[in-house]
């Protein structure tokens, strides 16, 4: 007869381990896992915070106003920088040839809040994030500013193609946009990671 042998210290640590315990070993073991998985939830905790009955009704119509006017202002300074005769009324740009209005759709946070979520969401040093989280919060708003004058000019010059250009194109490209800007910062931070890695 075979004499049985007791649990390894291995198997008797695994059946200590809670559930927490073995999804963080899955996340350490598989990273893209954990980069899917994260940047879903914090994308959920974006959408959800944002269409809250309470945010709608309080902070977001507060709030999203004075930051619809920024971008209003902002772009007024472009425009007059380009030649036009340009002032701001509320959330609206007002010239002799053209008016435009800045709406939620024209607002980025959606792009903006994907792109943070796949900053946050990837493995690399606190520093390298946040200078992420800065210049990419930095270029997406620069990009919006771009947008908007677009569309300006599309007003005056092809109105019949001014709804085309706003909701069919640039939608979809700040989106692609806000994907390849992370890429290039993830290429960017992990090869800075790794530079370190050897040099340590």
């Amino acid at each position: 007869m075979k004499r049985s042998k007791g649990k390894t210290r291995k198997q008797k640590s695994e059946e200590h381990v809670g559930l927490f315990g073995r999804f963080r070993r899955v996340f350490q073991r598989r990273p893209v896992f954990r980069f899917i998985s994260l940047v879903t939830v914090l994308m959920g905790f974006f959408y959800t915070m944002f269409y809250l009955p309470d945010w709608e009704a309080g902070l977001k119509s507060s709030l999203m106003p004075s930051y619809l006017r920024g971008y209003a202002k902002v772009t007024t300074l472009v425009l007059r920088g380009l030649g036009h005769d340009a002032r701001v009324s509320g959330s609206s740009i007002v010239t002799p040839d053209y008016s435009v209005r800045i709406a939620q759709e024209c607002s980025a946070l959606e792009p903006t809040a994907l792109f943070l979520a796949g900053v946050l969401a990837l493995q690399v040093r606190r520093g390298t994030r946040w200078k992420g989280v800065l210049l990419g919060v930095l270029l997406l708003a620069v990009t919006n500013v771009v947008r908007i004058v677009t569309l300006f000019y599309v007003g005056i010059y092809r109105p019949e193609y001014f709804d085309v250009v706003h909701i069919d194109v640039w939608q979809a490209l700040f989106v692609v946009l806000a994907i390849g800007y992370w890429a290039l910062w993830a290429f960017w931070a992990t090869k800075i990671e790794g530079d370190d890695r050897v040099a340590g």
